[in-house]
């Protein structure tokens, strides 16, 4: 990537001072503080990823997806709805209404690490004090993310534009001269026991262990510092991921987002506590060259021609031949589960072809005209005709 900017098209002692939420904390954190003035607003965040870290992010996905650029508003702004000023009550006590936690469910090499590590940097610089834990899924993804946060947080343009961080970078995280800290390692019991962090992000979430997930959920707090994103930021928990297995805990945390749970909701508006952000292959796609035929094009079913009328700023990091490569190696079901992200690739369930709408019924007439309670399988024919029903 050498010094080109990165299109997602997609220190001093630190053991002094406050502990991030304790009342000494509290009075110390009343502002934003260590990195300059924090953007006030999406667009001035949009146009801060450029000027400081080289980054072009999409502000709006090509598809029906989200773009990036929607998930590191969510994590700056503190989950807070554009428009929506700060303060605004719209909870029980007083408190602004919003979810924090988020879950990110994009495309293999959709830009899920390096924009949980863009995302950090935003934190670690403008959020004084506060403090990141990184879990990756493997080893492997914890490498990337730690040589993703290290390279920008060494970045001359980000000195440049907020004043020397004196980054104290080590073999397991970073410090900041504002004593804003994040720590990146793998998943893993030990990482999160006995862990109060302000943010856990936590990366190819579909690889954690359901143990190790479900203590992840205990391990952060909020603290008080006055922002663009309101009068605190809140401890909140992150998953980013494909979606790559039948049963796996990435379905596990989508199909809560997407089902409203009105006793488990924190908010008390029978919304789910965690913001739903997916994107697709087709959202990151690069500008499409007007000599390049639509009509010849694997991805047309995808595209529909929309990349020839995207403007290069707001294009993704993929370039469409290797998009269509992809396309052309793997079965049609993995591409639309691994990259398109419509669902999840059944290929190695004993039953991969069951759909639930198409093969059960409910209790109450079936297609015999019998009466009966609970759910019921539907047999067919291999040419399609029913033959009965198991209940």
């Amino acid at each position: 990537m050498g010094e080109r900017t990165r299109t997602i098209r997609t220190a001093p002692d630190d053991s002094t001072g406050p502990t991030p939420g304790s009342r000494a904390a509290a009075g110390a954190n009343t502002e934003a503080g260590g990195g300059g003035r924090p953007p006030r607003n999406e667009d001035e965040l949009h146009a801060w990823l450029i000027r400081a870290l080289r980054v072009h992010v999409p502000r709006r996905g090509l598809a029906d997806g989200d773009g990036p650029f929607e998930y590191l508003a969510h994590a700056f702004f503190e989950g807070r709805p554009p428009g929506r000023r700060a303060g605004s009550p719209a909870a029980p006590g007083g408190r602004e209404a919003r979810p924090g936690d988020c879950v990110v469910w994009a495309n293999r090499g959709g830009g899920k690490t390096f924009l949980a590590a863009v995302a950090t940097v935003l934190d670690l610089v403008f959020k004084k004090g506060i403090e990141v834990r990184l879990l990756g899924g493997s080893l492997e993804q914890s490498r990337r993310m730690h040589e993703h946060l290290s390279r920008l947080l060494r970045m001359k343009e980000l000195a440049a534009d907020v004043g020397p961080l004196k980054p104290k970078i080590t073999a397991r995280g970073a410090v900041l001269a504002n004593r804003s800290r994040a720590e990146v390692m793998a998943q893993s019991e030990r990482s999160v026991r006995g862990t109060r962090v302000q943010k856990v992000r936590c990366d190819e979430a579909d690889l954690f262990q359901p143990d190790v997930w479900h203590a992840v959920q205990l391990t952060t707090r909020s603290i008080d510092l006055a922002g663009p994103w309101g009068d605190s930021v809140l401890g909140s928990v992150e998953a980013l991921s494909t979606m790559h297995r039948p049963m796996g805990l990435m379905r596990s945390i989508v199909r809560a987002c997407e089902t409203p749970a009105v006793a488990l909701d924190p908010l008390g508006g029978g919304e789910p506590a965690r913001r739903l952000i997916r994107w697709g292959v087709t959202d990151v796609l690069e500008p499409c060259p007007a000599t390049r035929s639509c009509q010849r094009c694997c991805l047309w079913d995808e595209c529909l021609g929309r990349a020839k009328g995207r403007a290069p700023e707001q294009a993704g990091h993929v370039r469409i031949d290797d998009a269509a490569a992809m396309k052309t190696r793997v079965p049609l079901e993995v591409w639309r589960s691994e990259m398109l992200c419509l669902g999840v690739s059944r290929g190695s369930c004993v039953y991969p072809d069951f759909d639930r709408k198409e093969h059960v019924s409910k209790g109450g007439e079936h297609d015999d005209g019998a009466l009966g309670g609970g759910d019921r399988l539907r047999l067919a024919e291999p040419d399609g005709g029913p033959v009965g029903s198991a209940g």
